[in-house]
């Protein structure tokens, strides 16, 4: 594990001291001052975090990106945006940015332009009521807003994580009152997008059992312990009496 994070780290290192370079050469050209820069990534990773590696995985370790921009006189500095975007915005975005006129009629993105957001002068900057929406394809999928991210899963309950109250992701507010108006906006727009885009999550065939859009009044684990006398018991032993 020491050497996952040794190279891990080296690799940032490594990508920090090239876009060093880079910057250091923009400003010798002279071009510095009317370049637009942007710093992303496709994904992040888990480090350890909740005792997993690697990428996939709906916690902001691995799902949470960098989008870093740069352009001196149009995008304030010190400017922060906690409103939810995703990849799919990036292009009409940076075209946004850099002062595009309308596409032709055939290009079309399904991403959003949040270049007017990126040059307000508002410092701290929030857009509560826009959704973004994620997923791994028969995994798990996502919809997530400013601060709160709701998911669905095929092996287990659903889950809502408050960011606010809990950045690290260890508590579970599904069932919590102080949240069930924000769980209710995320479930209704996570199944329509889930049928709109035909999400594998939300197809009978993939899943015709079912996945939990709320939490289940009983759930079997698949690591049930047996009791001494060697009985397993299910959701389905459960009886009214």
């Amino acid at each position: 594990f020491s050497d996952y994070l040794q190279q891990y780290f080296a690799m940032c290192q490594c990508i920090d001291d090239n876009i060093g370079r880079l910057l250091n050469k923009m400003k010798d050209l002279e071009i510095d001052q009317d370049t637009v820069v942007v710093f992303t990534s496709d994904h992040g990773d888990m480090l350890g975090d909740h005792s997993k590696l690697n990428k996939g995985i709906p916690y902001e370790s691995s799902m949470g990106i960098p989008f870093i921009v740069k352009y001196p006189g149009h995008v304030p500095k010190g400017k922060i945006i906690e409103t939810a975007y995703s990849s799919v915005d990036f292009a009409p975005t940076i075209l946004g940015l850099l002062g595009v006129p309308q596409l032709p009629p055939d290009v079309n993105f399904q991403g959003v332009d949040g270049s007017q957001e990126l040059m307000s002068n508002q410092t701290l900057s929030t857009n509560r009521d826009q959704i973004v929406f994620s997923d791994s394809g028969q995994s798990w999928a996502a919809a997530i807003t400013s601060g709160f991210k709701f998911i669905v899963s095929s092996t287990q309950e659903a889950f809502l994580f408050d960011l606010f109250a809990d950045p690290e992701e260890l508590i579970n507010f599904i069932a919590s009152p102080e949240h069930q108006d924000v769980k209710a906006i995320l479930q209704s727009a996570l199944v329509e997008a889930g049928v709109n885009y035909e999400m594998t999550l939300f197809s009978s065939t993939s899943h015709p059992e079912g996945i939990f859009l709320d939490k289940p009044v009983c759930h079997d684990n698949r690591n049930v312990l047996r009791l001494d006398f060697g009985e397993a018991f299910f959701c389905k032993n459960i009886t009214d009496t």
